[in-house]
């Protein structure tokens, strides 16, 4: 979303993200996200090293097609010309497609301050990639071609984002380097002769970045594995070519359809992998996201000033940051105060419309409070403004839940066993989890333990509610969706009945990816839509993109649903509640005035009829998980007070520093907030206004007249127009809606120098900017003098613009321009706008 001038000053005033106004809690949990995630990725690749490595020991693939002997790497065949050689490559049109593709991207993205830094390490890594794509008879050597992709799958993951640049290239070609030909150096060496290269630099790497403790079992594995098998030596023989394996390669021909039948297994493989991955970030999300800063929250929200007066518009701005589960996130800003039971809130907010979150965002905002329209509502003293954001949000939650044979468990139960300890359960009272957010999921039945029989005389109970979790100020606004997933063979007997007055139907695969996550995404593509106008530059590109995250959580959701009702060979039976109960909760949650107490809803109280032979499967305890998960809207509320000072009888008085200024009109009131709030120099903003139109904006005497209407606008035959007289031939592109100086000087989507207060706000922006350009820069000011207004025409004016060493006064001549001809210049605008500002704006008294 485009950041207003109240975003920027706001930044200006709180200081840089990510420094000393930084959450350090919400830091730390993130960075321990993200050494998880890190961990996580390396232990991939450590299971995948060590499985190269036993295939390097083995002559088949696990038995399935010949790999030939053991991978010694190659040698080198000296007595051939390097310095040739390296010539060959340097000069070779791969060695220049690479360079031209270095070359390329750093100028795309603009980081050519770093190009020495990188290019030897990158010339390095180019040589040596060169050198194995023009060499390429190792391509017959099944086991050097896995090397090779490992490495290069390998350095682009794991390395690449744990090192800078040049380090990047320097690890990846000296690991090519020495896996294919470390072996032959240290051939003599009897120790260090069968090292495997590759699996010892993939553990020690890992484990020096993540301290992944999965490092010390592989090198315990290695040791093992190294004094199981035995080695033969391998004589090198020769070959024409730069270098040769040590051992008989067979031809490209001869391996081709070997080749393929282990890429083959190769993929499945890493499809069973995947399969497992995506398993467990479905049964993982809970335990994963427990304590996870997940949902919106409002922070660091405050008045920009610390008191009003009556006469005056409020304004509050905070920062919301939202963090999602797996769903995107739709964010609404609104802020509201209360006009005795009711809430009014105010339409000018900034961002206007709702913004999509898929993974982390942060995103600043303001609510303005216009005086005209709260002037009965906002009064003198203390009030109380609730800023509030509405969003979308998912929670998962599931519970353990034991289950036993109920005869075995009346037998023990007689003599006096426990059978948690018989059967060496420690987690003898399991509650349930829920992925952090504002809500948290309670569920429980009426005995961790439950007895399974062929008949029940009282059915064992599931019971689940929904609390607010401690810290959320909010509440619920309307469930989208409750389901619960309860293992086969423990499912309801009658969904309409089984949970009382609660109804509840079949839930499948299908419908969770039709009507839940299609709903989502229908959600979101709106929002995508509305929250980019066609007015804003790029709206188009940004909205294809907004739509294209939004379609990759869709793709995600529905794999998650595939996966959703089956589990490691446990199969799961869902059931959601009717429509009519929601809409029926939903309509009493609407009722609901919210008044900062907890909310507790008791949704359902189930009888289960668990049936023994699904249960148990044959065994004595089974240990099972009852899921669920809501989708709900929520608005997360921070009230912020602000002060409202009580001005006199028919007295209207702005501020400017300690400077009051009474009988200001409205237009007036105006300049002088936004140069408050704006301005390096308030009093000489306003003296401007005042000199220029007395305040004066649209013809009709109004203060809406702007873009819509611009013939309405107060321009004089010069082209100045507005309150600020900004000249149309000067500045065409403070006319021309979506300019670049129209975004830096704060007006917002749509505005130009039609309306009033990007009219305001690009005076001020010109007046700043003279002030840089010519305040201290005396040469450059006397020269500008000269050739607008040259002393061989009129010296005296000449010497008149020249004598003002004043910055702010240089400023003002170039505002009002450096013309001396008449009758179009006002020689004595300097002076004017000084009298009005030592009369009015400054406390003085004028003679």
């Amino acid at each position: 979303m485009p950041k207003t001038y109240i975003q920027k000053s706001r930044k200006a005033f709180n200081g840089k993200k990510g420094q000393a106004n930084l959450n350090p809690g919400f830091v730390t949990r993130v960075a321990s996200h993200v050494e998880k995630h890190t961990s996580d990725k390396g232990t991939y690749f450590l299971v995948l090293a060590f499985i190269i490595f036993l295939i390097d020991l083995s002559t088949t693939f696990f038995g399935l097609f010949p790999l030939g002997p053991r991978y010694a790497g190659f040698e080198w065949v000296w007595g051939f010309d390097f310095v040739n050689i390296l010539a060959n490559i340097v000069a070779s049109g791969i060695f220049g497609t690479f360079a031209l593709f270095f070359i390329i991207v750093k100028i795309a993205r603009r980081d050519l301050q770093t190009l020495g830094a990188e290019a030897v390490s990158f010339g390095f890594f180019a040589i040596v990639m060169t050198f194995f794509i023009l060499n390429n008879n190792w391509i017959g050597t099944p086991k050097a071609i896995i090397h090779f992709i490992f490495i290069i799958v390998f350095s682009f993951t794991f390395i690449k984002s744990n090192e800078d640049a040049p380090a990047f290239y320097f690890f990846t070609a000296l690991l090519l380097l020495i896996d294919f030909f470390g072996y032959t150096l240290l051939s003599n060496l009897v120790i260090l002769r069968y090292l495997p290269f590759l699996l010892i630099f993939v553990i020690f790497y890992i484990y020096g970045k993540t301290q992944n403790g999965w490092s010390i079992m592989f090198v315990i594995l290695l040791l093992i594995v190294l004094f199981i098998f035995a080695y033969k030596d391998v004589k090198a023989q020769g070959g024409d070519l730069s270098f040769i394996a040590k051992t008989d390669a067979p031809t490209l021909e001869q391996t081709k359809d070997d080749f393929f039948k282990g890429l083959q297994n190769f993929y499945n493989s890493w499809q069973i992998s995947l399969q497992r991955q995506i398993r467990y970030a479905i049964t993982g999300k809970v335990e994963q996201n427990q304590y996870e800063p997940l949902g919106v929250y409002l922070e660091k929200v405050k008045s920009a000033d610390t008191k009003y007066y009556e006469n005056e518009d409020v304004v509050i701005w905070g920062t919301v940051r939202a963090r999602t589960l797996d769903d995107p996130i739709n964010v609404k800003i609104g802020c509201y105060v209360r006009d005795g039971s009711n809430r009014v809130q105010t339409k000018d907010v900034e961002p206007p419309t709702a913004f999509p979150v898929f993974t982390l965002e942060e995103q600043d905002f303001a609510c303005t409070f216009k005086n005209k329209d709260f002037l009965n509502i906002l009064k003198s003293g203390s009030n109380s403004i609730t800023a509030f954001a509405d969003f979308n949000f998912e929670t998962l939650a599931f519970l353990k839940v034991y289950f036993m044979d109920r005869e075995r468990l009346r037998a023990m139960t007689r003599e006096n066993l426990d059978p948690f300890d018989e059967f060496g359960i420690k987690d003898k009272k399991p509650v349930s989890k829920s992925t952090n957010g504002p809500t948290h999921i309670g569920m429980e039945t009426t005995s961790p333990l439950v007895g399974v029989g062929s008949s029940y005389i009282t059915f064992p109970t599931l019971s689940m509610s929904i609390q607010s979790n401690q810290g959320w100020e909010g509440r619920i606004k309307k469930f989208s969706e409750i389901i619960l997933l309860l293992p086969k063979g423990v499912g309801l007997t009658d969904p309409q009945t089984d949970c009382g007055e609660r109804k509840f139907t079949a839930y499948d695969s299908g419908q969770c990816k039709e009507s839940s996550c299609g709903k989502v995404n229908k959600e979101c593509t709106d929002v995508c839509d509305k929250g980019y106008p066609d007015s804003q530059p790029n709206s188009q590109f940004d909205r294809d993109n907004c739509k294209a995250s939004c379609n990759e959580k869709l793709a995600i959701c529905q794999k998650d649903c595939d996966f959703l009702f089956q589990e490691e060979g446990q199969q799961y039976l869902g059931f959601a509640l009717d429509k009519s109960d929601i809409d029926k909760i939903n309509t009493k949650l609407a009722k609901d005035d919210f008044s900062g107490s907890v909310q507790n809803f008791e949704f359902f109280r189930c009888k289960l009829s668990p049936k023994p032979e699904e249960v148990l499967e044959n065994s004595p305890i089974t240990t099972k998980s009852i899921r669920a998960k809501i989708r709900y809207d929520y608005t997360v509320e921070k009230p912020v007070a602000v002060r409202i000072e009580k001005l006199g009888i028919d007295e209207r008085t702005s501020k400017i520093g300690e400077v009051s200024v009474t009988g200001a009109s409205e237009t007036e009131n105006k300049v002088i907030q936004l140069a408050n709030s704006l301005s390096s120099n308030p009093p000489l903003t306003a003296s401007i206004a005042n000199r220029e139109t007395r305040f004066d904006h649209c013809t009709d005497g109004t203060l809406i007249c702007g873009t819509s209407n611009p013939q309405n606008v107060n321009c004089n035959p010069s082209g100045s127009c507005g309150v600020m007289q900004i000249n149309k031939n000067a500045h065409p592109d403070l006319f021309t809606l979506g300019t670049t100086r129209l975004n830096s000087f704060g007006c917002l989507t749509g505005e130009t120098a039609y309306d009033i207060d990007c009219n305001i706000k690009s005076g001020i922006g010109i007046l700043q900017s003279y002030y840089n350009t010519y305040g201290n820069n005396k040469a450059l000011y006397e020269s500008t003098v000269d050739a607008k207004c040259s002393a061989a025409n009129n010296f005296e004016l000449n010497a008149k613009y020249k004598a003002y060493i004043n910055p702010w006064d240089r400023a003002l001549r170039a505002y009002n321009g450096f013309g001396c001809t008449p009758p179009g210049a006002d020689v004595n605008y300097v002076e004017e706008v000084n009298k009005i500002k030592d009369a009015r704006y400054s406390g003085k008294a004028v003679s």
